[in-house]
């Protein structure tokens, strides 16, 4: 979540900040895959279009797991902006917990991975947006546009599972 919203979809959030919350059903990949993919936060260029690029920073002290550190050229309102994140909780196959930080907003991403009934897997994706001082003062004003910009990521993810990305890898 470059732009801190790659998570997905509900609602509001107190001030300046914006929650973003969805849920997927992935049907061919177990918990354990699907977190592989998602947990690799260089992957999301490959499926999110507010990711320009996505790398393992020079300075991780580890490219994946607590403590790896991404990062990202994102893309909001045809602007881009450089944003950093770091692994902050790593619990395979159930949950993943990035922060991140950049020049306009902090962000700090939340994923969720457990069986589905109907066979695969449900991630859960909440990403909570605060836009730095003058940007929060927009915040009512792109609140709309971070939750597009949020269907479109689980968009792109839901694509990249069924193009089986995760296998690729």
């Amino acid at each position: 979540a470059g732009r801190g919203g790659r998570g997905a979809g509900g609602g509001g959030g107190a001030g300046a900040m914006v929650r973003l919350f969805r849920t997927l059903h992935v049907p061919n990949a177990t918990p354990s895959e699907a977190f592989a993919f998602i947990a690799h936060f260089d992957n999301f260029e490959k499926f999110d279009p507010g990711v320009r690029s996505a790398k393992v920073a020079e300075d991780s002290p580890t490219p994946y797991g607590l403590g790896a550190k991404y990062s990202l050229v994102t893309l909001f309102q045809g602007k881009e902006s450089d944003m950093t994140y770091e692994t902050t909780d790593f619990m395979p196959p159930q949950r993943v917990v990035l922060k991140g930080e950049g020049g306009t907003a902090r962000a700090t991403d939340k994923i969720e991975f457990a069986p589905s009934e109907k066979g695969g897997t449900e991630i859960t994706y909440t990403a909570d947006i605060v836009l730095k001082w003058p940007w929060k003062l927009g915040t009512p004003f792109v609140r709309g546009s971070l939750q597009k910009l949020a269907d479109e990521a689980i968009s792109g993810m839901k694509e990249a599972f069924a193009k089986n990305a995760h296998k690729q890898q």
